[in-house]
């Protein structure tokens, strides 16, 4: 009777190893030769990006930069800062185009006067990330304050 019990033992475990190696052998793994569909959700296509969006900025000598930025569809932008605390209420304005990257998920602006701007803005859901003059997300404790809140439609 053990004899019995013992070798049905034996017998499930070479069938249960058979069956998890015939699994292995017909998973498919990914390799160098194989190609998959483009990821379509990049933020130029999958969000609805046109609008005009605005924040305070921080600045060194003034209490902020009231900052906004209207994006249309035909890839022009219009880039506003007016110094908060100055005294001067002077509104400068900037005027250019923009192209998408690579990836789908940032603009750059051309054109126009880009002296103490961000070239790269990572457009996310209903706000801009203003990226830093590498291209890289501002890190540390004001980095929340390079974020852009979106007000509607230009």
């Amino acid at each position: 009777m053990k004899t019995t019990i013992f070798t049905v033992i034996i017998v499930l475990m070479i069938f249960g190893g058979v069956v998890y190696l015939n699994k292995q052998k017909n998973a498919v793994t990914p390799d160098s030769n194989m190609s998959f569909p483009p990821d379509m959700h990049t933020s130029e296509i999958a969000l609805d990006w046109e609008g005009t969006y605005a924040g305070i900025t921080p600045c060194a000598d003034c209490e902020g930069i009231k900052t906004t930025v209207i994006l249309s569809k035909d890839n022009k932008y219009t880039y506003q800062m007016q110094y908060l605390g100055k005294g001067d209420d002077t509104v400068y304005v900037d005027t250019g185009t923009f192209r998408w990257n690579e990836n789908g998920l940032i603009i750059h602006l051309e054109g126009g006067d880009t002296a103490g701007k961000p070239l790269d803005i990572k457009v996310e859901e209903n706000q801009l990330r203003l990226l830093d003059m590498d291209g890289n997300v501002i890190t540390g404790n004001l980095a929340d304050m390079y974020i852009l809140e979106k007000q509607g439609l230009p």
